[in-house]
């Protein structure tokens, strides 16, 4: 026999003094110390088996499944000393791998030359102290060790049996396993065994129960495997079983505490959420699927962190680190999105630890904020409008307590009451009066206060820190708590210092107003809009010849002819269809025949118009009347052409005047309705104005030679400044001519206001000025370097001189593409405009292929668009240079509508200069170049 045997092992005198007795049986033994060595070995010789001391640093157990993978079938032989329970159990499971205690110096190397010799050798037969010592050593490492023959009965059973079961060996002997453990098992385990044995396959981790003689079950946890005898046939199973009894019992005690940690989680009306470290969901409840919008299932086994957007995900994990180094963290925010939409949530962690304090759960407590956060945020809201609207309303509200004592005063109470907030909490109302002022303001809310009735309109004068008196309109409400217990007023105080100060103006002016009407010519009178009179002045009486006690309504009804009463009516009814927001408010000139019973027939003319009350509705009529009996007098005597030419006079379209310039004081004897509107002067006011009051610029030597002018040419034109009432001037332009009134020479001045005119003539020469000097320049211009720098130059010389608000310049690329490469003016948004729309950009190019200057009216599609930005005109100006465009020049008004033809002329004649300057600078480069 020349078969090799490795032996590895630190000690070489121990190795060599048992591995003589290998030598005398034939084989090769070789001696390895290092277990690197072995691998090469075997993978490249023909080992029949390898002898491991297992001590030092020779490790079996690390060693032999790395080995088992390329020497499935060598035998191993591990040697090993006394104490190595473990180790025994261990690898007793392990095929072609024995156990040998070499401190009783068993004949080891006997049973491997048993083991390894031919399969029909019987020389040696079994080693009674080897086996049964292995026996033993098996028995101490595991609860019950027994075997079977071929069929699965049992040929031995380990003392074991006895502890565990209380049965004798004798008593199991012959049985098979599956009829020891309980029935509902018995098939599944006899299933299994004979599975095992027909296969001749090893049974490993295999958990039963089995009844005890006491009728109790236990749990144990079996690894089974086949024996062979010394010839290598199958034998039967050799079993060993680790008793798991008490830990089966406590994890079904941890399964009954586990579902009674899944029943109160259940009933935890909060979403709970159990994870472990690394943050893998073990448990959810109801609550949470509800909120998370997926079952148990979809949740349990995911990352808690998967359910979080990507910008929460590193703060929850960080959050969750520190809960786990054992920080004290509270409730965090984070955001999910279950189907319904984003939720916002507010977490809650804590952790669990087993008995050796490691931590094996978080658990993680979760309440929905979303609807909260969002009524706190309306809350923020409302509360912020409040404290707007507090602070900004000219009003101070305030809470007083049932001593009438402030417990709350509005944040604007410094600026409007004079007093910080803070120093008022505490004081009484009345202490901020004086003596005369809080004895009167103590008489007027003793009574509601008593009865407990709300107060409005209290005027009280409040001394502020600067010794300002300041009017203060108080008001307050009582009001009560949930058992209906009077608490104090809540009030609000406004300042209406100037208020008070205009009704006492107001009153003054009554008194002047009613002293006025009583002394004044022209008579006031008002009515309701059902024209019942509520009001006449004392020179209405006078003019109508009225008594004080006379009743007014029905002496006007027996006075005034039916039709002038249908001409009031249709007044009234005129005047308010004409009224309305943003309106002029008009009036009517009604004239009215009075006949007095025993006298002469009376004129009275009437302007009448509405009278509106504070917030501008109509409430009724009011009329202001003179006595015009002589005019009309006056007008019977003059004859038909002289009473076009009056009723002209009267209505015409111009302002005219009749003026006296032959006095020492030249002054205006009357005046016509469109001088009334545009002067803002009544008739009876131009009646004797000096003429210098109305006429600015005006000396006794001009108007001599007006009227020397007027006799030499019959009328003359003159210019001068007027004066509105308001204390405006305008420009009019006045034809002076003679006409004869009542045989005497007078002046008639027909007026026409000429301000607009004069503006625009100067605005036109201005511009025309500048313009030439843009023409001078741009011919000047040929010593610029390019194109483009003449363009730039242009473009600001252009918009100023036109006075436009945006310009911009175009630039045209080769390929016909335009974009925007300049803009100057003021930002109407136009030019963002054009960036956000740039086919505009080529719209406009594209209309200038016949290089003519385009303008905004010419081009409907342009005008619509550039309407829209707020652009109301433009022009543009190509500018071409080797037959092409290469730029345009645009520029822009938002407050011209449309530019005048002149202008038009104007900007042609530009473009027509800056096209020969383009020219030119093209002509001088050729020569150049």
């Amino acid at each position: 026999m020349n078969e090799l045997i490795l032996c590895l092992g630190r000690d070489l005198q121990e190795m060599e003094g048992s591995l003589k007795s290998l030598s005398t049986h034939g084989w090769s033994v070789r001696l390895l110390h290092d277990p690197a060595e072995v691998f090469p070995i075997i993978i490249k010789e023909d080992v029949s088996g390898v002898v491991v001391f297992h001590g030092g640093d020779v490790d079996a157990l690390t060693l032999l499944p790395r080995w088992r993978v390329f020497a499935p079938t060598i035998p191993f032989f591990v040697i090993t000393g006394e104490g190595r329970d473990r180790l025994a159990a261990a690898l007793v499971n392990q095929d072609h791998t024995y156990v040998f205690l070499q401190s009783n110096e068993l004949e080891w190397c006997e049973v491997v030359h048993r083991l390894l010799g031919p399969a029909d050798s019987t020389e040696l037969g079994h080693v009674p102290s080897t086996d049964a010592r292995l026996w033993e050593v098996m028995g101490e490492a595991a609860d019950w060790i027994w075997t079977t023959d071929r069929e699965g009965h049992m040929t031995y059973s380990s003392p074991g049996t006895r502890r565990l079961f209380g049965y004798d060996a004798s008593e199991v002997l012959g049985r098979g396993i599956w009829e020891l453990v309980p029935e509902i098992d018995r098939e599944g385990v006899r299933t299994a065994w004979t599975g095992a044995v027909a296969e001749r396959r090893p049974l490993r981790d295999f958990h039963l129960k089995l009844i005890a003689s006491d009728g109790k079950a236990r749990g144990m946890m079996m690894h089974a495997v086949p024996m062979t005898s010394p010839d290598g046939e199958f034998s039967g199973m050799v079993c060993v079983c680790m008793d798991e009894t008490q830990r089966l019992a406590a994890y079904e005690m941890a399964l009954a505490e586990e579902e009674n940690y899944r029943s109160l989680l259940e009933s935890l009306p909060n979403p709970v959420v159990v994870t472990d470290p690394d943050g893998k969901i073990l448990m959810v409840n109801i609550a949470t699927s509800k909120l998370f919008g997926h079952n148990t299932a979809e949740l349990v086994g995911t990352s808690i962190f998967r359910h979080l957007p990507e910008e929460d995900r590193q703060r929850a994990r960080r959050d969750i680190a520190m809960v786990l180094s054992g920080g004290k963290e509270g409730p965090k925010r984070y955001h999910i999105f279950p189907p319904d939409g984003q939720r916002t949530i507010e977490v809650t962690s804590s952790i669990q630890h087993d008995a050796d304090g490691k931590v094996t759960r978080i658990v993680l407590v979760v309440r929905d904020v979303t609807d909260e956060d969002r009524l706190r945020r309306e809350l923020e809201d409302s509360r912020s409008r409040i404290q707007s609207i507090m602070e900004s309303v000219p009003a101070v509200a305030f809470e007083l307590d049932r001593d009438l004592c402030f417990t709350f005063i509005g944040p604007n109470a410094d600026r409007l009451w004079g007093f910080p907030a803070e120093e008022v909490i505490g004081t009484s109302p009345f202490d901020y009066l004086e003596l005369g002022e809080k004895v009167k303001a103590i008489s007027s809310v003793e009574r509601f206060i008593y009865d407990r009735l709300p107060f409005d309109g209290l005027i009280v004068r409040v001394k502020r820190p600067d010794g300002k008196v300041d009017h203060l309109e108080v008001g307050g409400r009582p009001f009560y708590d949930q058992n209906n217990v009077f608490q104090g007023y809540q009030g609000v105080a406004r300042e209406v210092t100037k208020r008070v100060e205009m009704e006492r103006e107001l009153k003054k002016a009554e008194e002047m107003y009613r002293l006025l009407a009583f002394n004044m010519n022209d008579a006031v009178w008002t009515c309701d809009l059902d024209m019942n009179m509520t009001y006449v002045s004392p020179s209405m009486r006078r003019h109508m010849r009225m008594g004080m006690r006379d009743d007014v309504q029905g002496y006007l009804v027996r006075a005034v002819e039916e039709s002038t009463q249908q001409n009031m009516l249709r007044a009234r009814d005129e005047l308010l269809a004409e009224h309305g927001p943003g309106k002029e408010d008009n009036y009517r000139i009604i004239e009215t025949k009075v006949q007095l019973p025993g006298e002469p027939p009376m004129w009275i003319e009437q302007k009448i118009s509405l009278m509106l009350d504070m917030n501008g509705r109509p409430v009724g009529l009011i009329g202001v009347a003179r006595d015009v009996t002589e005019s009309k007098l006056l007008l019977r005597k003059l004859t038909n052409a002289e009473r076009s030419a009056w009723s002209l006079f009267e209505r015409g379209p111009d302002a005219m005047y009749i003026l006296d310039l032959h006095s020492d004081k030249p002054h205006i004897l009357m005046a016509n309705d469109k001088a009334v509107r545009e002067t803002g002067y009544s008739l009876d006011e131009f009646q004797g104005m000096p003429l210098r009051d109305l006429v600015m610029e005006v000396g006794p030597n001009d108007v001599r030679d007006w009227v020397d002018a007027i006799g030499r040419e019959m009328s003359i034109v003159v210019e001068r400044p007027q004066r509105r009432k308001d204390g405006t001037f305008h420009d009019v332009q006045a034809t002076l001519s003679f006409v004869t009134l009542d045989d005497r020479q007078m002046i008639l001045g027909l007026v026409r206001d000429v301000t607009e005119q004069h503006k625009n003539i100067r605005l036109l020469e201005r511009r025309n000025r500048e313009l030439v000097a843009l023409n001078r320049m741009i011919q000047s211009c040929s010593y610029v370097a390019s194109e483009e720098e003449l363009l730039r130059l242009t473009l600001d010389l252009v918009a100023e001189a036109g006075e436009f608000d945006v310009s911009v310049l175009i630039l045209v690329d080769e390929s016909g593409k335009a974009y925007l490469a300049d803009q100057r003016g003021l930002d109407t948004g136009a030019v963002e405009y054009l960036k956000a729309d740039p086919t505009m950009l080529d719209e406009i190019v594209s209309y200038m292929a016949d290089g003519e200057p385009l303008f905004m009216a010419d081009v409907a599609s342009i005008s619509t668009r550039a309407k829209t930005w707020g652009i109301e005109s433009f022009v543009a100006l190509p500018v071409l240079s080797d037959d092409r465009i290469i730029a345009v020049l645009v520029y822009t008004s938002t407050a011209v509508k449309e530019i005048p033809m002149s202008d038009r002329h104007l900007m042609t004649s530009v473009w027509r200069q800056l096209q020969d300057t383009v020219m030119a600078l093209e002509l001088k480069r050729q020569t150049n170049g």
